[in-house]
């Protein structure tokens, strides 16, 4: 079987390691490639066995919108040349473009919508296209049931859906060693406006943390605001700013506490990362993922949204808690991150993608 993928870029993101993921998974049985209009490297490592293409940009400044034309074109010569069973793409536009080349060569297409379509309404041409086009795939596939109703609640026709969450790696699965736990309270995320690193922020000013330290991994176009934050409100010795990891699995081994502060999520896989590295979560009751993962008091904590007065009540609880009662908070934890494991979910996928291509034969 041949398989092709569509995306962006390959840099650091949940999307882009979700896609990696798979490719490196199917390409002990399948011929994959992966497509993407960013010129740049894989920020994860991609299989050998792996072809990774790059369409490029060819307009830029007020005529830069012509790419999606000249994305359509190069991926339609490109698809018409490899002639796969089937395309996967993510994200939105993305998704559109692989929906207008796949039905033009008739080959099976497989979409995936990554975040909440709620949060993005003030594009309204691309809110018409995902109207227009999205009930033309063969398969959305979603990363929780949540997500779907906001399409419902939008209006949009969909066709044939499933939900999919993401996998974690088996790396993630090693035994978790207790005694590496520190005073660490950690942060996973890129710094843009819906991760909420501001809030943690203000909610660490309120907090009792004397002897712990805040450690946050991630960069983005917030990085800069965030550092003026930290100075301004004397908080440089206590918070460090890791920047972009690839391999982020010492940390959370590291850390003791981990908190997800965001404004809504497509799937946080960060939280079943931390969950699965016996790090006691404290993540906002966001759209969507967090509370279909965590049973508050169980197996991590829930805060209401932008509620820094919340958050800092259950980070001086969670400090405080007993040793017994964090013990068993961080065994759950790991127990329900099992479900993510990395064969389960990429059979789920690689059965999905077998059965529409199948079609197509």
């Amino acid at each position: 079987m041949k398989i092709s993928f569509f995306i962006s870029q390959l840099r650091s993101g949940g999307a882009e390691r979700m896609i990696v993921n798979l490719a490196n998974s199917f390409s002990y049985r399948s011929e994959v490639c992966v497509y993407t209009v960013d010129e740049s490297a894989s920020f994860y490592p991609l299989n050998d066995e792996v072809k990774h293409t790059k369409i490029g940009k060819k307009f830029s400044g007020s005529i830069e919108r012509l790419n999606f034309l000249y994305s359509i074109y190069h991926l339609y010569k490109l698809l018409n040349k490899n002639k796969p069973d089937v395309l996967v793409s993510f994200i939105d536009l993305n998704n559109i473009v692989s929906i207008i080349v796949a039905k033009l060569l008739k080959i099976p297409v497989i979409i995936s919508e990554r975040s909440n379509p709620e949060y993005f309404q003030s594009n309204h041409l691309l809110n018409f296209m995902i109207k227009m086009l999205y009930k033309r795939a063969d398969l959305l596939v979603l990363q929780t049931k949540g997500v779907r109703g906001s399409f419902l609640r939008l209006n949009i026709k969909l066709p044939e859906t499933t939900v999919l969450p993401n996998f974690l790696n088996e790396d993630f699965y090693r035994e978790v060693d207790f005694t590496k736990k520190k005073k660490i309270i950690l942060l996973v995320g890129r710094f843009r406006a819906e991760k909420n690193h501001i809030q943690f922020l203000k909610a660490l000013l309120l907090s009792k943390t004397a002897g712990w330290t805040i450690k946050i991994i991630g960069d983005g176009e917030k990085y800069g605001e965030c550092i003026e934050f930290i100075k301004q409100h004397g908080l440089s010795d206590k918070v460090i700013l890791e920047g972009k990891k690839p391999n982020v699995i010492d940390y959370y081994d590291e850390a003791s506490i981990f908190v997800l502060p965001s404004l809504f999520e497509g799937f946080p896989n960060v939280l079943i990362e931390a969950m699965s590295r016996g790090c006691v979560c404290l993540a906002s009751d966001c759209n969507y993922g967090p509370n279909e993962i965590i049973q508050h008091g169980h197996n991590g904590f829930l805060f209401e949204v932008n509620n820094i007065e919340n958050l800092s009540e259950l980070m001086n609880m969670t400090i405080n808690l007993s040793e017994n009662n964090k013990q068993s908070i961080m065994n759950e934890a790991i127990e329900c991150a099992k479900k993510y494991r990395f064969n389960q979910i990429s059979s789920l996928w690689f059965n999905a993608i077998s059965a529409k291509a199948r079609k197509n034969r």
